[in-house]
């Protein structure tokens, strides 16, 4: 049963961490005292946001064994999502999740798994930035990602994304931002 899984004391310690790990990072990244509580609010879809600092911009994200957080003066909504390359997809996720073009990617690309994991990072990350969640039919959606792209521009509900990805042998990541901003990552 999901919610004993996810209540279970080693997961909620594991979160517990994290979340202090990311509080941490918000608190040097903005030079705060490290005992200076944020106040976090959330928008229309539960995307997290500091209400006193709107002019930051973060995300966050976590799977089994990893997390991640994104920050930075942005002049836009920022997006992030991690995998576990151990991670295990059920046929049906893979199918309720690519596009017609992805899907023929997927069943001709040399690591399947691998791109299904990039596909699935770059749309949790862009629906992240939008602010969305999963709450679009995700065969709609495409990503525009191929096998070796790393770098694209994808469109949601008629807003451009650019995204980027990160691979790593033990996790995929993928960072989205609406591309009418101008950004520069360092």
């Amino acid at each position: 049963d999901l919610c004993h899984h996810l209540n279970h004391p080693s997961h909620a310690q594991k979160r517990a961490a994290m979340r202090s790990h990311q509080q941490q990072l918000l608190q040097q990244a903005l030079s705060l005292p490290p005992d200076t509580p944020l106040r976090y609010h959330c928008g229309e879809h539960g995307k997290p946001y500091l209400s006193d600092f709107p002019q930051w911009q973060f995300n966050l994200s976590h799977s089994q064994h990893h997390h991640a957080t994104l920050y930075g003066l942005s002049p836009c909504e920022l997006g992030i999502d991690i995998e576990s390359t151990s991670r295990s997809i059920r046929p049906a996720v893979i199918a309720a999740s690519l596009c017609p073009r992805e899907h023929a990617v997927y069943l001709n690309c040399a690591d399947p798994h691998r791109y299904w994991l990039q596909v699935w990072t770059i749309k949790e990350a862009v629906l992240k930035a939008a602010g969305l969640g999963i709450q679009v039919d995700l065969q709609q959606f495409d990503s525009h990602a191929n096998a070796d792209t790393n770098t694209a521009i994808a469109t949601l509900q008629q807003q451009p994304y650019r995204y980027h990805c990160l691979s790593h042998p033990d996790w995929q990541l993928a960072i989205a931002w609406q591309h009418t901003a101008s950004m520069d990552w360092v």
